[in-house]
């Protein structure tokens, strides 16, 4: 049996509302694969520090995408020749995801140990620096 056009019209408004709908935040957002459950994971934050990568890159390739417009005054080249802004989108969003264990612990939360805390940081580091040094040195060798 045939839907009245009152019911087809409703349920393609429901429909057409669901990806606007908002989210649930009852329970929080999935950590990603490989990171473990005691961790956070702020979606949110991820995005912005795909944003502030994405500025960086643009800003350092500007001469090559940009070309002759340079000159002009879209607000898109303005924020790609603005010259730090990802850079210090970067930085703030790392202060903020480094200090949270730090602020649980001021406020009653679980003890950071301080010491595991750095030689994770530094564990997490190193061998990111090492390839980059190895990587650089190969490439401007002559």
């Amino acid at each position: 049996m045939p839907l009245d056009p009152d019911a087809r019209y409703s349920a393609r408004v429901e429909m057409a509302s669901a990806p606007f709908a908002p989210a649930d935040r009852s329970a929080p957002a999935a950590p990603p694969a490989g990171q473990g459950r005691e961790r956070r994971y702020f979606p949110e934050l991820e995005s912005l520090h795909g944003i502030a990568i994405s500025q960086v890159f643009a800003m350092h390739s500007s001469g090559w995408i940009l070309g002759g417009l340079a000159g002009s005054s879209s607000l898109l080249v303005a924020l790609v020749m603005i010259d730090r802004l990802g850079v210090d989108l970067f930085f703030v969003l790392s202060a903020f995801l480094l200090s949270l264990p730090f602020l649980e612990d001021a406020a009653g939360g679980p003890r950071v140990p301080v010491r595991r805390y750095f030689e994770r940081r530094v564990l997490r580091i190193v061998p990111a620096y090492y390839v980059a040094v190895v990587v650089g040195t190969v490439l401007t060798a002559r």
